[in-house]
């Protein structure tokens, strides 16, 4: 959407668009104005909680408590739910990119600067 945006001379800041799974791309269009944020979940953290849950599975034992923290329905028939484990999603935005998905070195500041421009990622404090 952001590149037909683009291509059809719609300025930056004019049309709120938001973003998913943080890519370099999102992030670069974030701090040029196209994008507004983008939902980021940490894949470490998600990585350590499937398998702590594999392991626990596993070995035939009850995941404990204080891994579940929610419940998911069956998409197919609403009325089954079972106990899940979910991570809460961060919204990153220009201000706290650096301190996420740079930091985490989900996208590493030297492709989204590729793409941004050095001049906007410094004004942004990407480093």
């Amino acid at each position: 959407m952001i590149t037909v945006l683009k291509s059809a001379g719609v300025k930056p800041k004019t049309v709120p668009t938001t973003g998913q799974d943080a890519t370099a791309q999102g992030m670069a269009w974030i701090l040029q104005g196209y994008q507004c944020g983008s939902v980021y979940k940490a894949v470490y953290k998600e990585a350590q909680d499937a398998a702590a849950m594999a392991v626990i599975l596993l070995a035939g034992q009850t995941p404990p408590a204080s891994l579940l923290n929610s419940t998911t329905t069956d998409p197919a028939n609403s009325s089954i739910t079972e106990p899940a484990s979910l991570i809460t999603p961060e919204w990153v935005t220009a201000a706290n990119m650096e301190s996420t998905v740079v930091k985490d070195g989900f996208d590493k500041a030297s492709a989204i600067c590729a793409i941004a421009g050095a001049s906007t990622c410094s004004a942004a404090g990407i480093k």
